[in-house]
């Protein structure tokens, strides 16, 4: 029963260590302690880790395109829809569509701080096709508006 135990505690704390360490505004390696890139190396095997490697990557390729989904995902990566969602869940505890859109927020934030763009360009640029999606979206995400968001975090133009 410990066995058990420490083996979903270890694939609780592997998920944790993927979904932040392949965010974009996580430190990337060489920024963290060496004791965190001990326990990211032993948690995580190469595959494992070049796989999600190679979906960022894409991600970051794709950011602009409102057209870019889990099917497009699939054929650039050579997987079927099942086996990426079983390897993402297995990896991260998430949807496909929950990394995605993980990401795609995370990179608003990012360009938020920038104080370069507005509200419609960030939309744009993050690869929602209308800022009444993109709204609504974030809303459902942060319990508040992009404005009231970017008010709050002093973030505005």
């Amino acid at each position: 029963m410990v066995i058990l135990n420490n083996l979903l505690e270890n694939r609780k704390r592997m998920q944790a260590i993927l979904l932040k360490r392949f965010t974009p505004d996580s430190p990337q390696p060489g920024e963290k302690g060496p004791e965190e890139e001990k326990t990211l190396k032993a948690a995580i095997n190469e595959k494992d880790s070049a796989f999600m490697e190679k979906l960022y990557t894409l991600l970051e390729e794709h950011l602009y395109d409102d057209q870019f989904n889990i099917a497009r995902i699939c054929q650039e990566l050579g997987f079927s829809k099942t086996v990426l969602a079983k390897k993402i869940r297995a990896l991260t505890g998430a949807t496909p569509n929950q990394v995605v859109t993980e990401f795609r927020f995370s990179k608003v934030k990012e360009l938020m701080a920038t104080h370069k763009y507005t509200l419609s360009e960030i939309a744009y640029m993050t690869g929602f096709s209308s800022i009444s999606t993109f709204s609504r979206r974030f809303r459902a995400i942060y319990d508040m508006s992009p404005t009231e968001y970017m008010r709050k975090n002093g973030l505005s133009l």
